[in-house]
């Protein structure tokens, strides 16, 4: 009963999370598409690549994996250097399944991720700049949950 409901929570929030889509063809052949997508959504597509790998690497496979939530997002100011330094700290609820499985065990994960950009406090490397390059993001701790305990 309790894979059941965790099936049907995440189905929930996969057909949930859709983004609402309209297309137009210009002259040009270039293809403008009218979305709806949040910060959040924008955040984890950006971070999304990353997210796939640390979870590859920790199951030593390819594995189906959704976001079910940004548990907590902190931003870190360190002034104990001679030169402060800046960034995020995200930790992400995290949903797998191996996706040979006929009938897929959906484990939960915690990811905390440090997510670190030159130009995040403005006396940093990239003073005055708007564009977004040089993303460092790095994996901090991986926690799976099973039973509802840390493993």
């Amino acid at each position: 009963m309790k894979k059941f409901i965790i099936m049907l929570f995440s189905l929930a929030l996969i057909l949930g999370s859709g983004n609402l889509v309209s297309a137009k063809v210009s002259e040009e052949g270039k293809i403008k598409k009218n979305v709806y997508a949040t910060t959040e959504d924008i955040l984890l597509m950006i971070i999304s690549p990353k997210v796939e790998n640390i979870i590859q690497e920790k199951y030593g496979q390819k594995m189906t994996w959704n976001v079910q939530k940004v548990a907590r997002v902190d931003l870190i100011i360190d002034h104990t250097q001679k030169e402060s330094d800046a960034w995020y700290e995200m930790k992400l609820a995290v949903i797998v399944a191996d996706p040979q499985n006929e009938k897929p065990e959906w484990k939960s994960d915690f990811i905390k991720l440090k997510i670190d950009m030159p130009n995040l406090l403005p006396d940093r490397e990239a003073k005055g700049s708007d564009e977004i390059k040089d993303i460092k993001i790095d994996l901090i701790n991986y926690e799976q949950i099973r039973d509802g305990k840390p493993q």
